[in-house]
């Protein structure tokens, strides 16, 4: 009788954001065929359900009126530790049961895992921000620091294995958490972008790019959602320095949607007189992103949040010139070879390098950063690397 490996997937299509990313992952684990074991996805929406019902081996997840009272009360501090004091059984456990899964592998860090009971799983943890950006209100609202702070703290003690972005991550979760080494396992974001584009080669991106109207200029692309922590402050403070240098050789765009800082960006922009200077398209299709990328001649990324992020991996595929927060990766990690760290409260740093960067070099780095791409970054390393985590699982469980 075959292992059954449940995958809790949480997008949704009529919600683009993140969709896409997680059904990549989705779709690369359900490639991995053994006669050990067999895959089931939990939807959590209707939408979703319905969206991959034909593709994939999948199961809905009802959020009938019990889960919804009982996630409304996890939204209080109060209720969310007596139901963890008194051990309430929650509706998902209900349904790990009910459905025999063995293990169950959560593509990103959900709540959920919490109530897996005696079911084992499988957990990604991206970053451990809230323990060092607590100034940042996204941290902070609905007490959300110790919400985060709970689960991750839950998942290294009962997962199975944990599947960590970098080496920094590897590194503080054993210095910071003492998690066990052998429970964590580095396997590096795999964008979703690049893999289109390699299917749609032939795709007419310039008449996609012709919407933008910025044909004939020179622009720094940043892609980032507008969180606070996502820093594009920074980007105003460097407009404002190209001004008073009188240098016009380049502009910003800006796309992702709001969370929070756009109202703030636009109005400081019209302040300080900068709007020759910026270009900001909110939320952006997939192709339409690819024709940024594509028509861009470098990425800033001045984001005090990590250490990596999806934009850093399309930039090294798009060989892209990539300016990137430099406290945000240890100093040994050979990464620091493929970006031009700048430092992200001083935006004459940035200023300074741009324009004093050899040429020969950036080809070097973009070269070395597209090789390292192919390396760490292809379908095939993320199959095997979960590959090798199931088999470490059945063979502790035949054993």
């Amino acid at each position: 009788m075959k292992m059954k490996i449940a995958i809790l997937f949480e997008g949704n299509p009529k919600k683009p954001g993140g969709f896409y990313q997680s059904l990549q992952s989705l779709l690369l684990l359900d490639e991995i065929k053994s006669n050990e074991f067999e895959f089931e996805c939990i939807c959590l929406e209707k939408e979703t359900y319905t969206f991959l019902k034909d593709k994939i081996k999948a199961k809905l997840f009802e959020q009938n009126i019990k889960y919804k009272i009982f996630n409304f009360f996890l939204n209080s501090e109060f209720f969310y530790n007596i139901t963890v004091r008194y051990n309430f059984k929650h509706p998902f456990t209900s349904f790990i049961e009910k459905n025999h899964y063995d293990l169950v592998i959560f593509l990103s860090p959900h709540i959920l895992a919490t109530y897996c009971g005696k079911t084992n799983f499988i957990f990604n943890i991206w970053d451990i921000d809230h323990k060092k950006n607590t100034p940042y209100p996204e941290h902070r609202i609905n007490y959300n620091y110790k919400k985060r702070e709970n689960l991750i703290q839950f998942a290294l003690f009962h997962a199975f294995k944990i599947i960590v972005p970098d080496k920094k991550i590897n590194r503080e979760l054993k210095e910071i958490y003492k998690c066990d080494e052998k429970k964590l396992k580095i396997q590096s974001f795999i964008p979703f972008i690049p893999g289109l584009f390699e299917k749609n080669r032939n795709y007419d991106y310039e008449k996609i790019f012709a919407r933008f109207n910025l044909k004939d200029k020179k622009f720094i692309l940043y892609p980032a959602t507008f969180w606070p922590h996502k820093n594009h402050q920074y980007l105003i403070d460097v407009a404002r320095i190209f001004k008073n240098n009188q240098k016009k050789d380049f502009i910003f765009v800006l796309c992702g949607s709001d969370k929070g800082t756009l109202k703030k960006i636009k109005s400081e922009i019209k302040n300080f007189e900068l709007n020759e200077y910026f270009r900001i398209f909110e939320f952006v299709d997939d192709r339409e992103l690819i024709s940024l990328y594509l028509n861009s001649s470098m990425v800033l990324m001045p984001t005090d949040g990590g250490p990596t992020n999806l934009p850093m991996f399309e930039s090294f595929y798009f060989k892209k010139l990539l300016f990137y927060s430099d406290h945000l990766i240890d100093k040994d990690d050979e990464l620091n070879d493929l970006f031009i760290g700048i430092n992200i409260r001083n935006p004459e740093d940035f200023y300074e390098k741009l324009y004093n960067f050899d040429e020969n070099k950036k080809k070097e780095m973009v070269k070395k950063a597209k090789d390292y791409y192919e390396q760490r970054c292809s379908n095939k390393v993320f199959k095997d690397n979960y590959l090798e985590v199931i088999n470490q699982f059945i063979s502790i469980k035949n054993w």
